[in-house]
């Protein structure tokens, strides 16, 4: 056998161990790939690239996410997982301000450009975020509702 096809063959398995372990997360978030998570920004974060909305991943972020994959049981800081965004599990209305804009994501989105999905712990108990890497440093948003 190749080694071309040894590695094809190693990534593929890998990467359905990966989807696998990434389902039971979901399940026991209470989501699943079709699941919406959202976020509420300004317009200016918002870019508009051939009709289609984006919001572009913080490498600089600093939420205290539980990895559920690699180091599970851990917490680490979101910077150290690397570029993306953290998102509402629902929308709340204590976000809700003049000139903000409420948008979702679509979990598969993130998850067909290899990106996963963290539980924030450092939020207020009544709020439930997760943090998505976001390998591509972008990822397409729905425009929910402006304020």
């Amino acid at each position: 056998m190749s080694k071309i096809l040894t590695l094809i063959i190693l990534k593929s398995v890998l990467m359905k161990i990966d989807r696998e372990l990434l389902t039971e997360v979901l399940r026991e978030c209470g989501l699943n790939m079709e699941s919406k998570l959202y976020r509420y920004t300004s317009d200016e974060y918002i870019q508009t690239i051939g009709g289609e909305s984006f919001l572009t991943a913080k490498t600089n972020s600093s939420d205290i996410v539980e990895d559920h994959y690699e180091d599970k049981g851990h917490y680490f800081v979101s910077e150290e997982i690397g570029a993306g965004i953290s998102f509402l599990k629902t929308p709340e209305k204590d976000y809700e301000r003049p000139g903000r804009v409420l948008t979702s994501i679509v979990i598969k989105d993130a998850i067909d450009q290899g990106g996963l999905v963290y539980k924030v712990t450092s939020l207020p108990a009544y709020l439930t975020g997760f943090y998505v890497s976001i390998p591509e440093g972008k990822i397409k948003v729905q425009m929910e509702e402006s304020y």
